[in-house]
């Protein structure tokens, strides 16, 4: 699924950043500098950092029209936003 591509295309933007001769540490930092990276099947780009280690933290809501999933709204954004603590209301700002 698009899940698995873009893991795999920030996994490779790491690994080319990390350079040839990867290190534990080489590839921290890459993955670190990681920001505004668009994978080529992302709707929002994917922001790491050395006190954030999750990519992705935007999305847009979707819906199935006439056998299609089709975007509507804006980006939503839940930078900061504990996974655990997430609500229905954080979706309507």
């Amino acid at each position: 699924g698009s899940s698995g591509v873009c893991s795999s295309d920030l996994i490779e933007e790491a690994l080319i950043r990390a350079g040839k001769d990867l290190t534990r540490e080489s590839l921290i930092k890459a993955v670190e500098s990681i920001q505004g990276f668009m994978c080529s099947v992302c709707l929002a780009p994917a922001n790491m950092s050395s006190t954030d280690h999750d990519p992705f933290q935007a999305a847009f809501l979707t819906r199935v029209e006439a056998g299609r999933w089709i975007r509507f709204g804006d980006l939503i954004s839940y930078e900061g936003t504990l996974p655990d603590s997430l609500t229905v209301a954080d979706l309507k700002r």
